[in-house]
């Protein structure tokens, strides 16, 4: 019995998957995202680029290569994900320095407090 076999016993259904990734196909995600993919990862892409069955998605490369903007891209979701975290510290500093603000005004004696902006 196949592995896809076995997938298809396991969900009931044929699984959902692109094809196989190239060396070179793997090699332009890895340098668009800047890192290398382990070993592993990178034998499910030259398999099955990106799969899914039974309800769930395995993200990888998609017909849509670089281009993608959508899941189950794996490069699509990797910048979104990054974009979200550099969101997400831009909020956090900025609630961090005007606690930091509050704080120091109010060390300060009455008289020497000015309003807040």
């Amino acid at each position: 019995m196949s592995y896809m076999d076995l997938i298809k016993t396991a969900s009931g259904e044929g699984p959902a998957y692109a094809g196989g990734a190239t060396d070179a196909l793997i090699a332009e995600f890895e340098n668009e995202l800047g890192v290398s993919f382990p070993s592993s990862y990178k034998l499910f892409l030259k398999k099955f680029e990106a799969l899914s069955f039974a309800g769930e998605t395995y993200y990888g490369i998609t017909k849509s290569g670089l281009s993608a903007t959508a899941i189950p891209s794996v490069l699509f979701a990797t910048k979104k994900q990054r974009d979200c975290l550099v969101m997400l510290i831009a909020v956090w500093l900025l609630l961090s320095l005007q606690a930091m603000v509050l704080y120091i005004q109010s060390t300060l004696p009455i008289s020497e407090r000015q309003a807040s902006p």
